[in-house]
């Protein structure tokens, strides 16, 4: 892709990102998303061929972005890297809050191959694996379906921010207290002790 198509399809997911937060996913169309962004709705058409695609394009993308920002600036290792990704994914989410509520759904059905999944359990996995090195788990423990385990985890915490059950101030703290009754259980040492220590905090 040359630097200015590049550049026309940043435009473009920005721009529809912009407008769900202001419109709703129902509210934006094709047609207004052109107009907008500035360029011919058969262009949009031939990158994009419907609302959906182009709307589970935009999701990837932010998805992507806050992913690629944690890879490189976390600086943290095994349980801080874990939870430098939750703490993240919670600021980005209600840093685009109007957004995230209208796309939550969306990207909760995406399909179990998606992009957005590969991006998470990237992640997800890399952090477990560290905890694996650092001798924090039991043996024997599959850090695959742990991954899966901990992403259910996070998207149920999610779903219950979106129908405005959890407000935005408690969706960090959310995130980390189940991501920490996913792992104590399987848990050892050190690492146990730091997690039940957030259980008790938060259930204080």
């Amino acid at each position: 892709m040359t630097t200015a198509k590049a550049r026309r399809e940043a435009n473009i997911l920005a721009t529809a990102r912009l407008l769900i937060a202001d419109k709703g996913y129902d509210g934006v169309t094709m047609r207004l998303l052109a107009e907008k962004s500035g360029v011919a709705l058969k262009t949009l058409y031939r990158k994009f061929d419907s609302k959906e695609h182009l709307l589970s394009v935009a999701v990837e993308d932010l998805y992507q972005s806050v992913y690629m920002e944690i890879a490189e600036n976390s600086g943290g290792q095994g349980l801080d890297a874990l939870f430098l990704i939750v703490d993240a994914v919670a600021a980005a989410t209600v840093k685009f809050e109007n957004y995230s509520r209208h796309v939550v759904l969306l990207t909760l059905r995406q399909p179990r191959k998606s992009k957005i999944r590969e991006i998470r359990q990237s992640a997800y996995s890399q952090a477990l694996q560290e905890i694996a090195d650092q001798g924090g788990f039991e043996d024997g423990i599959d850090l695959d379906q742990i991954a899966e385990v901990v992403m259910r985890a996070v998207r149920s915490v999610t779903l219950e921010w979106a129908r405005l059950s959890l407000d935005s101030e408690q969706l960090s703290d959310a995130y980390r207290l189940q991501v920490a009754l996913c792992l104590a259980g399987i848990s050892v040492g050190e690492t146990q002790e730091r997690l039940k220590d957030i259980i008790r905090a938060q259930m204080q």
